[in-house]
């Protein structure tokens, strides 16, 4: 099925789950946005870290990514978000023709063959963590022009390099599924009980898969939970620091401003992070099953 003709303004967005029950374990999600117009320009959205690795085909128009700190990158067509530590701004120059691949925690691990230990802090053009096998993927997408057929071949070729990976060590995987699952509350200690690892061992391997220690991975965790709770029940603002497990609402407020760039109530007013931008009103997503 052929992407829906679009007019000034508008906008498709695909998602869908991986076919392949062995390309679920490493990808929980693989995407296709196309948007055009004058609006595309005037927003610049926001990505917040999230414990995800979000790979980027770009078709469209160049963007920057604009962190914190006002540090720039302008990336080449593929490309992966790796800024675990902080939030970046997206600023967008034209036609958006994005296809994206959105990895579990320890998914992007298989692919690169090597320690992620290292990897978050920047924005990676692709061809440095997956070699030359990308400019394959890039040929292939060039040459077809509907978004099934797109998302087809990502998902051909992400498969095939799949088969070619190492098995993962799911002590590792469980550890983090269930920090996620508690929404960063789960005491590390308890995480180490379950998987039976000494404190540096879980560090080490989580590094490892991850590229975050399990500590940074909580606090991101509970940041997403709060934003959650927030969306569900925005007339509740002082409450959301408690429901989400932080101390006092100081202590939220300075993680929230860290990670999200804003304040509680500015991010409830302005919803300009890029989850919400591509949202229906409902806050449910497009999806192409």
């Amino acid at each position: 099925m052929a992407n829906p003709k679009l007019s000034a303004g508008s906008m498709s967005f695909r998602s869908r789950l991986p076919r392949h029950p062995l390309l679920r374990r490493y990808v929980s999600q693989i995407w296709h946005i196309v948007q055009d117009g004058a609006g595309v320009v005037e927003m610049n959205p926001k990505m917040i870290p999230d414990g995800l690795y979000h790979m980027v085909i770009n078709m469209g128009s160049a963007h920057t990514y604009i962190d914190g700190k006002g540090r720039r990158w302008s990336p080449k067509v593929s490309h992966v978000n790796a800024k675990h530590n902080d939030y970046v701004t997206i600023e967008r120059s034209g036609k958006v023709d994005l296809l994206g691949i959105v990895f579990h925690p320890w998914g992007l691990f298989p692919f690169v063959r090597d320690s992620m230990d290292g990897v978050p802090g920047a924005i990676w053009n692709m061809e440095d963590l997956l070699g030359g096998r990308i400019s394959e993927l890039e040929e292939r997408l060039s040459e077809t022009r509907d978004s099934d057929g797109k998302l087809h071949i990502l998902e051909e070729l992400l498969l095939e390099w799949a088969k070619r990976s190492d098995e993962l060590r799911l002590d590792i995987l469980h550890a983090a599924e269930w920090i996620r699952k508690s929404g960063g509350t789960l005491q590390l200690g308890e995480v180490r009980d379950r998987v039976n690892l000494s404190e540096r061992t879980l560090e080490r391997h989580f590094k490892q898969y991850t590229g975050l220690s399990p500590k940074s991975f909580s606090d991101i965790q509970r940041m997403q939970n709060a934003l959650r709770l927030m969306n569900r029940y925005p007339d509740k603002l002082v409450n959301h620091a408690m429901l989400a497990g932080y101390y006092d609402q100081a202590h939220f407020n300075r993680a929230f401003a860290k990670l999200v760039g804003t304040t509680p109530s500015k991010y409830l007013s302005e919803k300009n992070l890029l989850s919400d931008l591509y949202n229906n009103g409902d806050g449910t997503q497009s999806k192409m099953e």
